[in-house]
């Protein structure tokens, strides 16, 4: 995430560093997850889930960190919260941030049916039930600072115009026009016989 684009958007004070919290340790997290340092990763998920309580995908990654830890029961705690969130996406309960959801998640985001179904058949291989489960705890979205309203807006700028992009772009290079393939580094479509990037000189791969 680009620290200087988020200070540009929220300006500076409070608000600017609740932004700088959030996205910092989401990004943080999620990079420490993928490379397989759940230790760093539940710190930093941990950290992101306090700024912004209500966005479930943060619960979803440390539910994972908790299973690389060998935690089950916190990863079916916090498996049992993101469904709880997820429902109530669904259901409207998130008035201000749920827009804001909306616009910076792909269209692969699962319903809240298939995912209780994904979720409890994966816990139950370990021997969970997952209606008994009690979900992680976290701060009611009541008691976050009016400035959380602003917060969100910036977040949902920088994700929306940062994030999302690149978002795309991978998915178009994964998935090209037929005839063409799609450049890693600018995006630009090529015909498959092009062995470098039209635009920006980048060798196809793969």
């Amino acid at each position: 995430m680009d620290r200087q684009a988020a200070g540009s958007i929220a300006g500076s004070g409070g608000t600017a560093a609740y932004i700088e919290k959030f996205l910092a340790s989401f990004e943080s997290g999620r990079r420490a997850l993928i490379s397989g340092d759940a230790d760093a990763a539940e710190k930093d998920l941990l950290k992101a889930r306090s700024s912004w309580p209500e966005y479930f995908d943060t619960d979803f990654l440390l539910a994972l960190t908790y299973e690389r830890l060998g935690k089950q029961g916190k990863a079916a705690a916090f498996y049992k919260s993101y469904l709880n969130k997820l429902k109530s996406y669904y259901s409207g309960s998130y008035r201000i941030s749920g827009p804001i959801i909306y616009n910076i998640s792909d269209s692969a985001m699962l319903s809240y049916d298939e995912a209780y179904r994904l979720i409890s058949a994966r816990l139950a291989m370990s021997g969970i039930d997952l209606d008994r489960v009690r979900p992680a705890a976290s701060m009611p979205i009541s008691f976050v600072p009016a400035g959380i309203i602003a917060l969100l807006c910036a977040i949902y700028m920088l994700l929306r115009y940062l994030v999302a992009p690149e978002i795309r772009k991978r998915q178009r290079v994964k998935n090209p026009p037929e005839g063409f393939w799609v450049c890693a580094r600018c995006g630009e479509e090529n015909p498959v016989p092009a062995l470098e990037c039209q635009r920006c000189g980048r060798r196809r791969s793969g």
